[in-house]
């Protein structure tokens, strides 16, 4: 390389410096410029993450509280008539589910005992589905059993008998039957159920109530559609499929969103 006219070197390191230096800023601006909306991309990633979450759990609440169902409820009712019966006896109510699948979750009845006599034996709380507006089969085994001595008696007034906890998936649009049954009584002893002679509260689908009051036929039930008996029947629907999908799938797309957008930073940082 000449030299200057002052007979000096050329200046050589000054030179290769400056442009490292220039270089190197260079880098930095660009990745930067990488970075930043990387960073960005996360955070609306984790954003949109939290937003199907929050979603998701709002949603779920709400289709919990949209489920809850009575399909049949006359404990409200005033004046209730009461009547008696014997071993080996029942009264039923019978309730109808709409359009939607349901679980049935729990069953009340309202009954008393006899204050006299011996008070052995238990009432016993089924399960029917509806044969030409009457019981037909009974579904499974019995909802519950009380012993008829831990009831109250009839002059102490009337005590609600509940079966909670169940689940047990009712058709759309069926009706059914729920009824109680004395057994195992030996002495003669009578209970009570309450009962009221006109549509009040929720008996939409309702066929009325049966009686069983043959002794010596077990399960012989008879129509009594002008008499709705005291109870309540309380279901959850089963949630539909697109509500349900809806929710999920917006958590996936968030889900695979953010992954993807954390794997691509990863590979370009």
């Amino acid at each position: 390389m000449a030299r200057r006219p002052d007979g000096a070197p050329p200046v050589i390191q000054n030179t290769v410096h400056q442009t490292s230096h220039v270089s190197t800023n260079t880098s930095l601006h660009e990745l930067t410029q990488i970075r930043i909306p990387l960073m960005t991309a996360r955070l609306n990633a984790l954003r949109l993450v939290a937003i199907a979450a929050v979603a998701a759990i709002t949603m779920v609440a709400s289709l919990d509280h949209a489920r809850s169902a009575t399909l049949f409820d006359t404990t409200g009712a005033p004046t209730p008539i009461n009547g008696g019966l014997v071993n080996n006896t029942g009264f039923g109510l019978s309730f109808q589910t709409t359009a939607n699948e349901y679980t049935l979750t729990k069953v009340t009845f309202s009954v008393a005992r006899n204050a006299i006599g011996i008070n052995d034996g238990n009432i016993d709380v089924r399960l029917w589905d509806s044969n030409a507006g009457l019981p037909g089969n009974q579904i499974g085994g019995n909802l519950g059993t009380f012993p008829l001595s831990g009831l109250s008696t009839k002059t102490a007034g009337f005590q609600p008998i509940v079966v909670d906890g169940l689940n047990i998936g009712l058709s759309p649009s069926t009706n059914y039957w729920a009824t109680v049954t004395l057994t195992g009584n030996s002495g003669g002893d009578s209970y009570y159920i309450e009962y009221i002679t006109n549509a009040s509260g929720t008996t939409t689908g309702s066929l009325g109530s049966t009686l069983d009051a043959d002794q010596t036929v077990i399960d012989d039930w008879g129509p009594v559609p002008s008499v709705f008996m005291i109870g309540s029947v309380e279901a959850v629907a089963v949630p539909e499929p697109a509500p349900m999908s809806m929710f999920v799938g917006a958590g996936l797309v968030a889900l695979l969103t953010f992954r993807r957008r954390h794997s691509t930073c990863g590979r370009v940082s």
